[in-house]
């Protein structure tokens, strides 16, 4: 969820404030860990790619610096600051969605 005050976005992760304009997307489930996950066997296609990176539900707006920690590690190599369970719980409904 983001949340907008006076172009002020709070960071999910962090929650501290940051300047919407600042901010960057966020794949809460890396492109990277994305390709790397097996579906139907195989790695996924460009196709699929495209449409799991693009999905609403695997984007999210958070400081620049917490994407950039973030980078492309999955929940085992990295967690945020607070909101550690429901960082895990969008994780899994966006993989489960995926079909990752």
């Amino acid at each position: 969820m983001i949340l907008y005050i006076n172009h002020i976005a709070i960071d999910p992760y962090t929650e501290k404030e940051f300047k919407a304009s600042k901010g960057h997307v966020d794949h809460y489930v890396a492109n990277k860990e994305m390709h790397e996950s097996q579906f139907e066997g195989m790695m996924l296609t460009k196709k699929q790619m495209r449409k799991a990176g693009h999905n609403r539900k695997n984007l999210g707006l958070v400081s620049a610096i917490q994407n950039m920690e973030k980078g492309a590690k999955d929940l085992a190599n990295w967690q945020p600051e607070k909101n550690v369970k429901p960082f895990a719980l969008k994780t899994e409904s966006v993989k489960k969605a995926l079909g990752l």
